[in-house]
Parts: structure tokens; sequence; C-alpha cells
């Protein structure tokens, strides 16, 4: 009861359950109630123990938005900025504050002072790194990326988030090259950390888009092995036998992935696709039944529909489903495709 960095821990998870937990019943209510005072008790337990400790003032911070909102969070946090100009904690605890909330460029400056201070702050250039992502800038994330690798060539996570915006970035001429370097990364993050999460799904992502569909496949079959109950690999299994054109596997994959992602009827809109083209009509159906009772007014189930009906020979039926598609997708880019079927 004297640990002040774990009372802050005991607090910040006690603001996280009173944010973020669903409370459909009196007894769900009653316990965030309960969160929200013990939140304050180790919150300010921590301050009394040490005051000039950041972590705790930061922790006091986050109750304030909790519990008083947003703004009077943000005031505290600059108020300490005032009161301690070179510390550089409170510089990025309201950067992440901004990131939070979406302010994604006051977020920027605020780590760029603490960059700025000194450049071999990893949090500061991990959090550009990641804002100028979000803000549409590829060409200073990936500096910034570089720069967090550099300063802590042990943390592979700016090497796996620059590999990942890598592959994002992956189009045109530079395609390959894009791939190539993602490539590099990602098996250097794997040599650094061989259980760092979702490595192999990434490399068969890049493998695959390079055509490489054997290397592939067994990356996606070793991320199975390693991530059992995680729909991402089925999902991406899926997409390579769609490349390759074997429908049977590709209904397989998402047979799968549906297990572990049943709420989705976009899921089961591409299973569909899957089975009609693999000839399973009767099961195509089923497929997109269970997607609209999941979501009715999905558009991609009445094209479906339409394409199914097309192939059973049954015209005025599959014109029907083409207009409701277009209905509830005016937008699509295949309508000059479907309107053409229409006619």
């Amino acid at each position: 009861d004297s640990d002040v960095e774990l009372l802050s821990l005991l607090a910040e998870a006690n603001i996280n359950f009173y944010q973020n937990a669903p409370s459909t019943k009196n007894s769900d209510s009653d316990r965030k109630e309960q969160a929200k005072k013990d939140a304050i008790r180790y919150s300010m337990k921590a301050i009394d123990l040490e005051p000039s400790l950041p972590e705790a003032q930061i922790t006091y911070a986050h109750l304030l938005a909790a519990t008083d909102g947003p703004l009077r969070g943000e005031k505290q946090l600059k108020d300490k900025i005032a009161e301690f100009p070179y510390t550089p904690e409170y510089r990025i605890a309201l950067a992440e504050y901004y990131r939070t909330y979406e302010k994604f460029s006051e977020a920027a400056d605020m780590y760029m002072q603490v960059y700025t201070a000194n450049t071999k702050n990893k949090k500061a250039a991990l959090g550009l790194a990641e804002c100028y992502r979000i803000m549409n800038n590829p060409e200073m994330a990936q500096k910034f990326y570089n720069v967090a690798s550099i300063l802590d060539p042990s943390d592979v996570e700016p090497l796996f988030s620059n590999a990942k915006l890598l592959l994002e970035l992956a189009s045109g001429r530079e395609a390959k090259a894009k791939l190539q370097q993602a490539i590099a990364k990602l098996n250097l993050v794997k040599t650094i950390n061989p259980n760092y999460p979702r490595v192999s799904y990434f490399l068969a992502k890049s493998y695959m888009e390079l055509g490489d569909f054997k290397l592939a496949l067994d990356l996606i079959r070793e991320e199975k092995m390693k991530n059992p109950n995680i729909a991402d690999p089925y999902l991406l299994g899926a997409e390579l036998f769609f490349r390759k054109e074997q429908y049977k596997e590709c209904a397989a994959e998402y047979a799968l992935a549906i297990k572990l992602r049943p709420s989705s009827a976009e899921l089961y809109v591409k299973a569909s696709t899957c089975y009609r083209l693999s000839n399973a009509l009767d099961i195509a159906e089923d497929m997109l039944s269970m997607a609209k009772d999941r979501e009715s007014g999905f558009p991609e189930i009445y094209r479906e529909r339409g394409f199914i009906f097309e192939k059973k020979g049954q015209m005025p039926e599959a014109r029907q489903e083409f207009e409701k598609y277009l209905d509830l997708a005016p937008n699509a880019p295949d309508r000059m495709f479907i309107e053409m079927k229409i006619k």
C-alpha cells in the first residue's frame, strides 16, 4: 500500500473499467460506481505518497477526464506542463491524451516539442510516427519509425509498424519494392522476437501480394498454429484460395472464419460467393439467408442473390435482386456492370 506505481496502475485499471464496462443491469452500474470510488481512492493515495511523481499526476488527470469531462483532464495536464516545463512525461501524456480524442495534429505538435528538446526520446519518435501515419504523411511516419528503431533496436514495435505501413503503401510501380522492404523488416522482427504477434500473418500477406502463394500459405498455417482462435489468418487463406480460383478451399476457410466471427454479414456473403463459384448453390443461398438475418440492409447480399438467380436461369428474380442492390448502394463501384446485367 506504499507502492506508488502499483497504486497508479490500480487507479488506471478502475478508470478504464468505469469508462468502458457495459452497464445493462443494476449490478453492473453498482460495479462501475465502485470502480470510480476505487480509482479516486488509489489515485489520491498515490499523490499523497509522492506528489512530485509524474505517473501519479498523469493518472489523476485521467481520473478527472473520466469523472469531470475531457476538458478538465486536458487542463490538469497543461497546468502540470506549466508547472514543470522540463518534465517530458507531462507533454507525452498530453500528446497521448490528444490521440485518444483523435486530435492528431495537436498530438504531433506536443510530441515534436519533446523530440526537439531530446532527439533520443523514443516515445516521442514513435508517437510522431503514429500521428503522421494517421494524418496520411507516410514519408514522415517512416522517418520517425526508423528513428525509434535506431534508438532501441531491441524494441520491434516501430519496425513492425513500419513494415505494416510499407504494406499499405504497396501499389503501382513501387509495389514490389515496398513489399520487399516490408518483408525484410518483418523477417528482422521475427529474428529479434519470434513470438511477436501477427508477424507470420503480415509476412503471408506480403508474399501473397508478390504472387508467392506457396510461401504465403505456409505462413498462414504458421499463424493459425500460433493464434488458432483469431479469424484473420483464415480470412487471408480464403482470399489466397479465391485468387488461385480454388473456390471449395476458399469456402472452407470462410466457414472456419465464420465460427470465430459469427456476427459479420460480410463474411457470410463472401462465403456465399465461393460456394456459388464452386457450384454449391444451395449452401450459397443458405449463407445469404444467415447474412440477411444479421444485417438485412447489407447491399452485397442482394447482388450475390442476383448472381445465384442468374446462374439458375431465373432472370426476373435476378433482375429484382440487382435492382435492390443498386437501391441500397447507389454509388456502388460496380454500378455500370450491374446496370448492364439488368438491361
